[in-house]
């Protein structure tokens, strides 16, 4: 994969057919990570961009854990970092839409 590719949309999932086994029997339910592109991709000249393949990572518990704990706190440092006029507290609406997503998620 190159240095400029990327994809615009990320979403992590509990895949019932994604686990691991586990010797002498049971199994290990993993956190599913997909990222994808949005609809409306073109390139630097304005056409249309085919969409790409996902790119899906399926993550044990702590992997998925640390992965979020460290998306927090760069979200807390970029919200510290970020600046936007005539906007009272651009953290606090942060934190709620953050709030909403997960719930939404999880139901």
């Amino acid at each position: 994969m190159s240095e400029n590719e990327y994809r615009a949309e990320a979403q992590a999932t509990l895949d019932p057919h994604a686990h691991e086994g586990v010797v002498g029997g049971g199994r290990i339910q993993l956190v599913t990570l997909e990222l994808t592109d949005d609809d409306d991709l073109t390139d630097d000249a304005g056409e249309p961009v085919g969409r790409r393949p996902a790119v899906r990572c399926d993550l044990r518990a702590h992997e998925a854990r640390l992965l979020a704990y460290t998306l927090l706190v760069l979200a807390e440092r970029a919200d510290m970092r970020t600046f936007v006029p005539d906007h009272c507290d651009v953290r606090a609406r942060a934190r709620a839409a953050a709030r909403a997503a997960a719930a939404d998620s999880l139901a």
